[in-house]
């Protein structure tokens, strides 16, 4: 009776021993899985921020889509975009309207390669 007892306890504890692995393999599973939402929703937000920027440049409002973009680049550079007027206490500090121009100008490119980077890097994965 002892021996059948002692194999009942031993299959017990084997049972016992693969439920337990078998948990663990599920809890990595679950980890693993967990960290993919992670990486998915890092890359939702991504895209949802770069439509908020590209969104300014498809506005199908010319005056509201110009105005948006005028007050953007003037927060990020400190300079008034080309076509705005600079106030007087202002015009100092402001370079000529040439300038100002080509610095737009190249605020733009680099806005909307800063989108396509982003839209890029999100699609692929989060790689790049």
């Amino acid at each position: 009776m002892s021996d059948d007892r002692e194999t009942y306890c031993a299959a017990l504890r084997t049972q016992i021993a693969e439920q337990a692995r078998r948990i663990e393999e599920l809890k990595a599973a679950l980890v693993a899985r967990l960290i993919e939402l992670q990486q998915l929703h890092a890359r939702i937000a991504a895209l949802e921020q770069a439509l908020r920027d590209a969104q300014l440049f498809i506005d199908h409002q010319p005056t509201r889509r110009l105005d948006a973009l005028a007050d953007l680049f003037y927060r990020e550079t400190g300079v008034m975009a080309p076509g705005k007027s600079v106030a007087p206490a202002m015009a100092m500090s402001q370079p000529p309207d040439d300038v100002r121009y080509d610095q737009y100008r190249r605020w733009i490119d680099s806005s909307l390669e800063r989108i396509r980077i982003a839209i890029d890097t999100a699609l692929a994965g989060g790689e790049g």
